[in-house]
């Protein structure tokens, strides 16, 4: 029935209006991928089977080009909605973390460069008469270089209408948008953590975390072995950020963590710490035991990702991701669509191929505002 009111409306409108209409319905969840048939969309947009489709001509013998060409413009169209709606379903779906630890920015270029901004006097007073400081822009700066580009194809054949395989060809769309995203997931994932080095400052690729000090040329985000037991461990961690200071490496740095990030072997432990609302003290010498508003009640936003377990499964993190990381994104998830009047539609039978691509790095922009903690 859908197919004959697409058909409808695709006369009175045009099909690029027809699917720009239900693109809106299906992300308003008005409609959804799943009623819709392959095959009636066939029949009802570009014709009868029997007359349109070469795999179900009922002759024998040569069969001219000319004769086995049909308009399936309307078709891509409607088709291509209905599989990215299906692919964006499983590319935003549930468990994927990556896009809340970076600040996402819109980007051209394939390199570029990020200032950094230090003041040449601290206090920055000005006497009266007397010139303002000039700022410290050039001082040092972070460098970003481009990744390759994510795409998958996704192609519908001639037997799929004839079979009418509809569930399938919703699965495969499915599964290119749950490719798609768990490839940048796990690219974000690695550096993050660091296990992918994209920190250059001032053009030298630098280890994101060190237990050095910055006084002593580290970056002093990363704690001694500090294994995620209780509140006390999160002290340890925030006793470390108070030292952080400013490429003058004298000015503090007004931190202020806003999530943790642990592996799914940390998630209760790091969920009871969180959301108890008392904690006790233990003292071995001396009785009673102090019970206590928790410090860190709802302090931050929990996160937790299997791909860390894979890394470290003991190492966890306090963290300001999008001050910490961005994701210079150069095409979004996308979706192109071409119909059957190509090279492939003849050798291959396709009658209609759709591209999904995104393109994007993940970088780091400034190490203050991420702290590890190894658990031993």
């Amino acid at each position: 029935m859908k197919g004959i009111v697409l058909k409808n409306l695709v006369e009175t409108k045009g099909s690029r209006a027809v699917s720009r209409l239900l693109g809106d319905l299906l992300r308003e969840g008005k409609v959804q991928p799943d009623d819709f048939s392959v095959q009636e969309l066939w029949e009802a947009l570009v014709g009868r089977m029997s007359k349109t489709l070469p795999t179900a001509y009922r002759k024998s013998g040569f069969v001219d080009v000319a004769e086995a060409a049909v308009d399936t413009t309307a078709f891509a169209d409607i088709m291509g909605q209905i599989l990215m709606s299906r692919a964006m379903n499983t590319y935003a779906g549930q468990g994927y973390i990556g896009d809340r630890l970076v600040d996402t920015i819109r980007t051209t270029k394939l390199a570029e460069r990020a200032p950094g901004f230090t003041l040449q006097n601290d206090v920055a007073e000005v006497d009266e008469g007397m010139p303002y400081p000039e700022s410290g822009m050039g001082d040092q700066y972070v460098s970003f270089l481009s990744g390759k580009k994510r795409g998958v194809l996704l192609s519908i054949t001639e037997e799929a209408i004839f079979r009418d395989e509809t569930g399938w060809l919703l699965r495969s769309a499915g599964e290119v948008g749950d490719y798609v995203r768990a490839d940048k997931e796990g690219r974000i994932i690695n550096v993050v953590t660091g296990t992918t080095n994209a920190y250059r400052i001032n053009g030298t690729n630098t280890a994101l975390y060190s237990a050095t000090a910055a006084s002593a040329g580290g970056h002093g985000n990363q704690t001694a072995a500090n294994a995620l037991v209780d509140w006390t461990d999160i002290d340890v961690c925030l006793q470390l950020i108070a030292l952080q200071r400013r490429v003058d490496l004298t000015t503090p740095v007004s931190i202020v963590p806003t999530q943790m990030l642990v592996p799914y072997a940390l998630f209760a432990k790091a969920s009871m710490i969180l959301n108890s609302t008392a904690i006790t003290d233990v003292n071995a010498t001396t009785t009673p035991r102090y019970h206590r508003e928790n410090p860190f009640l709802n302090a931050f936003e929990l996160l937790t990702s299997v791909r860390l377990d894979a890394i470290l499964a003991t190492t966890w993190y306090l963290m300001n991701g999008p001050k910490a990381f961005v994701y210079r994104e150069h095409w979004p998830f996308q979706a192109f669509r071409r119909d059957r009047n190509t090279e492939d539609g003849f050798k291959a039978d396709i009658v209609a191929q759709f591209k999904f691509r995104e393109w994007g790095t993940a970088e780091v922009i400034d190490h203050r505002w991420t702290y590890q903690c190894p658990g031993a």
